[in-house]
């Protein structure tokens, strides 16, 4: 009897250690995905741009040879709560924001964002991720789980 209960005890305690590994490892994965989706870098890997949700802002930091970053500064503006960033073929920056928008950002030599405005595109439910696909964005929305499609315009602006 003995030996049976110790045997219940440890498929218990290996069930509840590989529910908790887990649980654990897949946070780990979904932390990484979403920093994914918060991080990009431009085509000719001079700047990478991180979109911080929480402080209202995109940071541009240069990319150095060993891959590491440097000379972070804050950059963009006409952005709230950002969480997609991407860029298109052109080199322009595009930025999900939490209210209903998509920003616009033509990425200058310096890495600095001076000139970001509302891409247009039509209505979003809360954007989140943004990727571009042949001329084409297309845009992830977080209330209604869905996925909007946009053509972009020659002047970078997104068609509804």
């Amino acid at each position: 009897m003995m030996y049976f209960l110790s045997k219940i005890i440890l498929y218990i305690a290996f069930f509840v250690f590989t529910v908790i590994f887990s649980n654990n490892v897949f946070s780990f994965k979904k932390e990484i995905e979403e920093m994914s989706k918060k991080i990009t870098a431009s085509q000719n890997i001079t700047y990478a741009y991180i979109s911080k949700y929480s402080n209202s802002i995109v940071t541009s930091c240069v990319v150095k040879s060993d891959g590491s970053l440097s000379e972070c500064k804050n950059t963009g503006n006409s952005i709230n709560n950002p969480s997609g960033i991407d860029f298109d073929y052109f080199n322009n920056l595009y930025v999900t924001n939490n209210n209903y928008t998509i920003v616009f950002c033509p990425a200058s030599y310096n890495g600095q964002l001076p000139l970001c405005a509302n891409a247009g595109g039509g209505e979003f439910s809360i954007p989140n991720g943004i990727v571009f696909n042949k001329g084409y964005a297309l845009i992830a929305n977080a209330v209604c789980s869905s996925v909007s499609v946009c053509k972009q315009n020659e002047n970078g602006m997104l068609c509804s």
